[in-house]
Order: C-alpha cells, then structure tokens, then sequence
C-alpha cells in the first residue's frame, strides 16, 4: 500500500504558507526530521508517532488526513 502522507504534508505545509523552519518552531519537531520525511529519506513507517501528532497539531489537521488508511481505535 502506497502512503501519500509524505505529499500531503508538504502540500498542507505549502498551502498554509509555511516553511520547514516555521512549521519546526511551531511544531516543536526539527526542521531536518521534516526535511528528512518530506524528502522520504526516512521510512513513513519508523517516524514517531508523537512527531507525526505534533506536525498534526501544529497544521490544524487530523493524523487521518496523513494516513487515511487508519482506522479510529
């Protein structure tokens, strides 16, 4: 299964007029972590899931809107 969460991400950042070093100092994650799963130089399946729930909260998003294939728990 393809994840489009990487795209989506920098589309959402991109539409919110953001830079990696913005979204960094709003989301508390490190501008090379975003840099780095923007780029997929690291696998979607390894990133943390409190960086992927920071990077949510600081973009006003769900975590479904990343990875629509989850499923509510």
């Amino acid at each position: 299964m393809e994840n489009k969460g990487l795209e989506t991400l920098i589309e959402i950042r991109k539409k919110k007029h953001l830079t990696r070093d913005e979204l960094s100092e709003i989301s508390g994650v490190p501008a090379i972590t975003i840099k780095a799963i923007e780029k997929g130089n690291t696998n979607p399946n390894e990133v943390k899931l409190s960086t992927l729930i920071s990077l949510c909260r600081a973009l006003h998003i769900k975590l479904k809107k990343l990875y629509p294939e989850l499923k509510e728990l």
